[in-house]
């Protein structure tokens, strides 16, 4: 039990001396607050020419009549929805998108916004990117998603 012991707090010791090093070493150490281990979607919307938009952008969209372009699996879109929005999940782009390009041409010039869950999910641009691809040129990611369009009180329907 002993040796067991003394093996703990070698290691404790060993991990410690290691830290004061290293924040020796890098004065400036780990910073914890811009650690985000979720993926940057404005980042990557930016690279891929996608303007991302908030809450308050995304309700001046709703009210000039945009269409809502909703990225979550079929049965999330079921349980609740941004008021009149469509259904593209991502990874069956293709299989949606032949009611939806009847709805909504690419030639239509018509303001798209693409949401999912929240901040962290990536959804969203996945979609965007795919109707870019196919012509649409006004096409925006509300980075905010279900879950501040719900928080906020605006707009929702459901099956």
């Amino acid at each position: 039990m002993k040796k067991i012991a003394k093996e703990i707090l070698l290691i404790i010791l060993v991990t410690l001396l290691f830290s004061i090093i290293f924040n020796k070493l890098y004065s400036k150490g780990i910073d914890i607050e811009k650690f985000n281990p979720s993926p940057n979607i404005k980042k990557e919307a930016k690279k891929e020419k996608i303007k991302t938009i908030n809450l308050k952008e995304a309700k001046k969209f709703f009210d000039a009549n945009a269409i809502f372009v909703d990225a979550r699996p079929p049965e999330e879109f079921s349980k609740g929805r941004v008021k009149n929005s469509f259904n593209i999940p991502m990874g069956d782009e293709e299989k949606y998108y032949r009611d939806f390009s009847e709805f909504c041409p690419a030639n239509s010039g018509i303001d798209i916004v693409v949401y999912c869950d929240g901040k962290d999910c990536h959804a969203s641009l996945s979609v965007a990117k795919f109707l870019k691809k196919k012509g649409y040129k006004k096409v925006y990611v509300f980075t905010g998603g279900w879950e501040e369009w719900m928080e906020a009180d605006y707009p929702i329907e459901w099956d």
